[in-house]
C-alpha cells in the first residue's frame, strides 16, 4: 500500500525512480503457458504469498506480485532453481508493480477531466483501423490498381511466407513433429550443402491465368438496399456490417464476373423489386432478422455451358401458398431471361 500511494502521488516519476516493488518479472516460461500453469508451479514450490499473477500468450514473461518485499526476495532463489521437462531455467528480474488492465484503468479514471483524457495517445485498435472502401472494386477485386505482374509477385511472396511458417510449425518440438520430419531436414541439409532449411519445398512460382476477365464460376450476391438509390439491389455489400456498412452496390461494373451472372443478378433484382411493390416482401435485416430476400448464388460451367441459379429466402415469413407462388414466379422469370 505504501508503494502504491507513493506512485500515485508522484505520477511523473520514471520507472528508474520508482521505489522497490513487490513484483518479479519471471522469464523462461513456454509461450503457450497460461496463468493457471504459473499458479500450479508456484503451488508446487510452496509459494503461497502471491497476490497477483499476470501472463499473456504467446509470451515467455510472467509478472508475479507478492504480499511484501520480504516474501518477494525469499521466493527468488526457489523460483530460479526450478526446472522441468518444458522449463529449462527461470530468471527473476526487478519490475515495477502493474497498474492494472485497460478496463480497470478506464473504470478508475472516470473522474478525470476531458483535458487529461484527450492528451492520452490513441489506442492500438484505432491505429490499425482500416479505411472503409470507397468503391465496389475495393471489395470484390482489392488488387485492381496493381498490374497483373505485380499481383503475381505479391501472391508469390505470400506463398513463400506461408510455406516458411508451415516449416517452422512442423519442425517445432513444441508440436511434437520434429521426429517425423528428421528425414526431411537431413535430406534438405545434405542437398543444400549444410545450409539451414528455410521452407519445406521449393516454390516454383505462380502460373499466370489465361483468362483475366469474367473468370468467376461461382458468385454469391447479397440482396439489400443501396444507400444512394434506396432501392432493392442485388450485388455486393460495401464494407462490413459491424462497421455500419449496409449498402449494397451493383455488380455490373465488376470485370471478374461473366455476362450471364450479371444478367441473372439484374433479372433477380427486377423480380425482387416487383414482389416488394406487390406483396411487401422486404430484404433480410441483420439487426432484426426479419425480411424474406437473402442471397442469390449463380454457378456456371464453362465446359457444359450450363448455369445453376439459387435464390435464398426466409421461409418462415411465408405460408405454403405464398411459397409455391413465389417459387413458380421466380422460375418463370429466370427461364424467360
Amino acid at each position: 500500500l505504501k508503494t502504491a500511494q507513493t506512485m500515485t502521488t508522484q505520477p511523473d516519476q520514471t520507472l528508474a525512480e520508482c521505489p522497490v516493488s513487490e513484483t518479479w518479472k519471471i522469464k523462461g516460461f513456454p509461450e503457450y503457458y497460461k496463468i493457471g500453469h504459473v499458479k500450479n508451479i508456484l503451488t508446487v514450490l510452496g509459494i503461497d504469498s502471491v497476490i497477483d499473477v499476470f501472463k499473456k500468450t504467446p509470451n515467455t514473461n510472467c509478472y508475479v506480485r507478492f504480499k511484501s518485499v520480504e516474501d518477494k526476495q525469499s521466493a527468488k532463489d526457489i523460483i530460479n532453481a526450478y526446472s522441468d521437462k518444458k522449463i529449462k531455467r527461470l530468471n527473476c528480474i526487478e519490475c515495477p508493480n502493474r497498474t492494472g488492465s485497460k478496463k480497470q484503468n478506464a473504470s478508475a479514471d472516470n473522474g478525470k477531466s476531458a483535458r487529461n483524457a484527450s492528451s492520452q495517445p490513441p489506442s492500438k485498435k484505432a491505429k490499425i483501423m482500416k479505411k472503409p472502401p470507397s468503391s465496389i472494386h475495393e471489395v470484390v477485386t482489392p488488387l485492381f490498381e496493381m498490374s497483373y505482374a505485380e499481383q503475381l509477385n505479391l501472391k508469390r511472396q505470400k506463398i513463400c511466407k506461408d510455406v516458411g511458417a508451415l516449416r517452422r510449425k512442423l519442425t517445432n518440438a513444441r508440436f511434437n513433429n520434429i521426429s517425423a520430419l528428421r528425414w526431411l531436414n537431413a535430406f534438405e541439409i545434405e542437398k543444400r550443402g549444410g545450409k539451414k532449411l528455410q521452407r519445406l519445398c521449393t516454390v516454383l512460382g505462380v502460373v499466370a491465368s489465361p483468362c483475366l476477365e469474367a473468370y468467376r464460376n461461382k458468385v454469391s450476391f447479397t440482396i439489400g438496399y443501396n444507400q444512394h438509390s434506396h432501392q432493392l439491389t442485388v450485388g455486393f455489400q460495401l464494407g462490413r456490417f459491424e462497421h455500419g456498412a449496409a449498402s449494397i452496390e451493383s455488380c455490373q461494373q465488376c470485370i471478374n464476373i461473366d455476362a450471364v451472372s450479371k444478367r441473372m443478378a439484374a433479372c433477380t433484382q427486377a423480380f425482387v423489386c416487383a414482389q416488394h411493390a406487390q406483396h411487401q416482401y422486404d430484404c433480410y435485416d441483420k439487426a432484426t432478422h426479419g425480411g424474406v430476400w437473402r442471397t442469390l448464388v449463380v454457378r456456371s460451367s464453362q465446359r457444359t455451358r450450363q448455369y445453376v441459379v439459387m435464390l435464398q429466402i426466409q421461409r418462415q415469413f411465408l405460408d405454403d401458398a405464398q411459397y409455391t407462388r413465389l417459387k413458380r414466379d421466380f422460375t418463370a422469370c429466370v427461364c424467360a431471361e
